[in-house]
C-alpha cells in the first residue's frame, strides 16, 4: 500500500488532504478534510513541482508551475468543476473532477480517482499540492491567490 499524507495547518484552516492506493495499478484514493475554511478556498490541484523553501514566493506559479497535466490534457475542452468525468480534466485538477471548496467552512469527502497515479513517471509524490483562495484577482499578489501549498512526500507503509 502506498499512502501521501498532507497535514494543512494555515492561518484560517487545518486539516488533511491523504493520498493512498491499496495496490500498485488501483484507484487513488482521496481522503479530504478540511475544517474551519470560512468559504475563502475554491480550487485544489496537484502542481507540477515541489516546493522551494528557499524562494521569497515558494508557492509562485514560476517556481512550481501549473496544474499537474503529464498527459497534455488540453483544460478548454474540460466540464465545469465537479460535472464530468476524471479524464475530462487534468491529472492534478482535483478540484474539476470532484468540485470546488467555494462557499465551505467544513469539507470532507473521500474519492476515488483512477487516473491519478502515485508511482511512475506520472506519480503525484513529490509534487506540491496547492488550495486556491477564491477572491483572486490578477492584479493582486500570488499571496493572496494562494491559501495553502504544501510538497507531497511519500509514506509507505
Amino acid at each position: 500500500e502506498i499512502n501521501v499524507s498532507v497535514c494543512v495547518q494555515i492561518q484560517v484552516s487545518d486539516g488533511q488532504v491523504g493520498f493512498s492506493r491499496a495496490v500498485p495499478q488501483g484507484p487513488t484514493t482521496i481522503n479530504v478534510s478540511l475544517m474551519s475554511l470560512n468559504s475563502i478556498a475554491s480550487g485544489y490541484h496537484v502542481h507540477v513541482l515541489p516546493l522551494n523553501p528557499g524562494s521569497a514566493e515558494p508557492c509562485s506559479n514560476a517556481n512550481i508551475q501549473g496544474h499537474f497535466n503529464p498527459l497534455a490534457w488540453n483544460v478548454s475542452q474540460s466540464p465545469p468543476p465537479g460535472v464530468g468525468t476524471v479524464d475530462q480534466y487534468e491529472m492534478g485538477d482535483i478540484s474539476g473532477k470532484f468540485g470546488t471548496l467555494n462557499d465551505q467552512n467544513n469539507f470532507e469527502a473521500v474519492y476515488m480517482d483512477p487516473d491519478m497515479s502515485m508511482t511512475g513517471p506520472y506519480s503525484i509524490v513529490g509534487r506540491s499540492l496547492v488550495v486556491h483562495n477564491c477572491n483572486y484577482n490578477i492584479l493582486h499578489s500570488i499571496k493572496l491567490y494562494i491559501v495553502h501549498c504544501i510538497t507531497l512526500l511519500s509514506v509507505l507503509y
